[in-house]
């Protein structure tokens, strides 16, 4: 399932794409599945 504002990446490549309209589908380059990319933490304000 592909969740909106979430991007994606391939494994293969390194391309990344970013969901527009979210729905059940995948998203595919070089013929495998697109895997979500982590979130980056953000760094303290100390």
């Amino acid at each position: 399932m592909m969740q909106l504002g979430k991007r994606y990446t391939c494994a293969s490549c390194g391309s990344v794409a970013l969901c527009c309209t979210a729905g059940s589908g995948e998203v595919h380059c070089c013929e495998q599945a697109m895997v979500p990319m982590e979130a980056k933490s953000l760094p303290s304000s100390d």
